[in-house]
């Protein structure tokens, strides 16, 4: 038996073809004329041209985090619930991190599965990056001027699998009929006998943390949780949350993992 043997770059190239193909049936046949479809497919564009040079020059990534930015964001600015991140006046709470985690909730409630992307550890990875390139000081990058960086490019592979991933989502929440997402908003604005959100923090030691919710916003309160729980909690869960009568201060009375 003969097996097909790819190199890194080989991998990475079929990966970044798979994710532009559905970018650009989303571009094509679902998005309207506009600021949005515009912003889109600049930053998906400019990704692409990013990422290439990425393999040869250590420079880019911050302009690469600013791109996947404004891919997964442009998402959510389409579904209408952007205003959910701002924690204060013009001010978002839009790393890449929350951004996918906003997302997944969203997706999550319409199309009525609980969404995990197994490669999502990697843009935790990602804003590190970026953060240490932004605030390099006297060490500088980690890679001399004009190589790549192997920090990056060893987590390339895996930022536009999650891409793939988000993008897939996108198109499935558009193909919906506006009777079967308007069916959804209710859950997700807590008029049911609970809220949905998803893991925010865990403190150490695992006993407890906090948690994001839909109707809540990034400027309201997190609801509280503590142990036990019948699933063992990670950060990004996306859940459902029963609260007290004073969700504000107590913690809540019962956490799930969501299932529609």
């Amino acid at each position: 038996m003969v097996f097909d043997t790819y190199t890194p770059s080989q991998l990475l190239d079929e990966q970044i073809e798979d994710t532009r193909e559905i970018a650009e049936t989303i571009i094509i046949d679902e998005l309207e004329e506009g600021p949005i479809r515009e912003d889109f497919e600049n930053a998906f564009a400019s990704a692409i041209e990013l990422t290439h040079a990425s393999t040869s020059n250590n420079s880019v990534g911050q302009s690469l985090y600013s791109n996947i930015k404004q891919i997964v964001g442009a998402s959510i600015r389409q579904q209408g619930f952007y205003d959910k991140l701002e924690y204060e006046l013009n001010r978002h709470n839009d790393n890449v991190v929350n951004l996918v985690r906003w997302f997944r909730l969203y997706a999550s409630v319409y199309l009525e599965e609980r969404i995990e992307f197994e490669e999502e550890f990697v843009l935790g990875s990602f804003k590190r990056y970026r953060d240490d390139q932004e605030h390099a000081g006297e060490e500088g990058p980690s890679a001399a001027p004009g190589q790549p960086d192997p920090v990056l490019t060893s987590m390339l592979n895996l930022i536009w699998k999650v891409l793939q991933q988000i993008l897939e989502l996108w198109l499935r929440i558009l193909e919906l009929g506006d009777f079967q997402q308007s069916t959804k908003a209710g859950e997700l604005l807590g008029e049911k006998s609970y809220e949905v959100g998803f893991i925010d923090v865990i403190y150490d030691g695992r006993t407890e943390g906090k948690i994001t919710t839909y109707s809540q916003e990034e400027h309201g309160y997190r609801t509280k949780f503590e142990a036990p729980l019948d699933f063992f909690p990670s950060e990004g869960d996306i859940v459902k949350v029963y609260a007290t009568e004073d969700p504000r201060n107590d913690p809540a009375d019962d956490v799930k993992l969501y299932s529609p």
